[in-house]
């Protein structure tokens, strides 16, 4: 580019001015020229240097921030999984927890019966309402079941997605989800108990609801501050949102 610059510089000069004064213009000239095309070039390739490392610059920004939107999205994946274990075992916690022992909420008589004089004297009566409770209180065996399985998967789970020193998260997991296990199961025994007690004193004409349930509230008290002062605490680390 340069020697097609020069050509056309000392073609014109020898038109204007002739070939002896045009060769000395050349000879002044040319050295300016090329040093001036040179700096030109060298500002050119310095620019683009620039701009070359401006994209590298901005590439390393972008792999930066999709490593770090990788990683955010991993520890949300693994709040999510963690959080989804924890609510299982909530659920199931809550559901022992507020298991109803009035025996009248399992009969679920209707208002019609609730209001008929012949409630305990008329058999048929007697013993659909007995049926009745008898069937909602084998549900909770039922629901004790499934929630079972669905904590036992889930705990299975928390030994990998909550790394403790000696699985301490598991193992706490595990003895609460039994305890709550069996204080649910004692609700449903104490229900057919009463609901036992309640025909038998049904066929000796008093029918009397058992109100004695000391020890279950003893024993949900207890589970309760298990829960909150030790599972709670344990978990604290772990089950918070990540942050942005």
């Amino acid at each position: 580019m340069a020697g097609i610059l020069i050509f056309l510089i000392v073609t014109q000069l020898v038109e204007c001015f002739g070939a002896d004064a045009s060769n000395k213009f050349a000879g002044i000239f040319t050295p300016l020229i090329v040093a001036a095309v040179t700096i030109y070039l060298s500002r050119r390739q310095h620019n683009i240097a620039d701009a070359q490392r401006a994209v590298a610059e901005e590439s390393k920004n972008i792999a930066a921030a999709n490593r770090d939107i990788a990683d955010r999205k991993l520890r949300l994946e693994l709040f999510d999984k963690r959080y989804e274990i924890y609510q299982t075992f909530v659920e199931f916690f809550v559901y022992c927890h507020d298991i109803p022992l009035d025996i009248r909420e399992y009969l679920k008589l209707s208002k019609k019966e609730e209001e008929s004089v012949f409630l305990y004297e008329d058999p048929k009566v007697w013993n659909e309402s007995l049926e009745r409770a008898e069937k909602n209180i084998g549900k909770i065996q039922q629901n004790l079941d499934l929630f079972k399985n669905k904590c036992e998967i889930s705990i299975g789970k928390s030994m990998f997605l909550f790394k403790s020193d000696n699985n301490i998260v598991y193992v706490s997991f595990l003895n609460i989800a039994k305890e709550t296990y069996e204080f649910g199961f004692s609700k449903k025994e104490y229900l057919e108990a009463n609901l036992q007690k309640f025909e038998i004193d049904y066929k000796n004409s008093d029918p009397q609801i058992q109100t004695d349930i000391s020890q279950i509230e003893i024993e949900k008290f207890r589970l309760k501050n298990k829960f909150k002062n030790e599972l709670a605490i344990i978990l604290q680390s772990f089950l918070h949102i990540p942050e942005e």
